[in-house]
């Protein structure tokens, strides 16, 4: 099973709340929560994001819609790998996706393929497509490997 983590934040420099244009009818936020969420393989789904209170709009516009969704802030906004370092020790499942909070091209397919290429693969603990894709922003590794970076 995964946990997908979902990294976002409101204070983007270029288009600050961008997580919450819409497209359509829905936000892009939602595009992806609802593609997650079709993925059998997905046990949990948290939004990791910086400090509560530039961000708390996440937990409130989402948290009524989507209600086994997890949220975890954290104070150092702009260091995005300790960010999902210590929301990997509360992770529970052996195996973690990281999306970007932008890319709306979720491909359930591709994440099977890629989780299936990683339980196979019992010396590589981290997976990602070499080639560009549409898929940019998805990423799986095994959990446990963020204690090494």
């Amino acid at each position: 099973m995964l946990t997908a983590i979902i990294n976002a934040r409101c204070t983007s420099s270029r288009l600050p709340f961008k997580h919450f244009k819409k497209i359509e009818n829905r936000t892009v936020i939602e595009i992806i929560l609802d593609e997650l969420l079709k993925n059998k393989l997905i046990k949990e789904i948290y939004i990791a994001t910086g400090p509560y209170k530039k961000n708390k709009r996440f937990k409130h516009e989402l948290e009524k819609k989507y209600v086994n969704l997890k949220f975890f802030f954290y104070n150092n906004e702009d260091n995005v790998t300790e960010r999902i370092f210590f929301l990997s020790k509360k992770i529970k499942t052996d195996y973690s996706l990281l999306i970007s909070g932008d890319c709306i091209m979720i491909d359930n397919f591709y994440i099977k393929r890629l989780y299936q290429s990683l339980m196979k693969a019992k010396n590589f603990e981290f997976i990602k497509s070499t080639k560009k894709l549409q898929h940019e922003g998805i990423k799986l590794f095994k959990t446990k490997a963020w204690k090494k970076v």
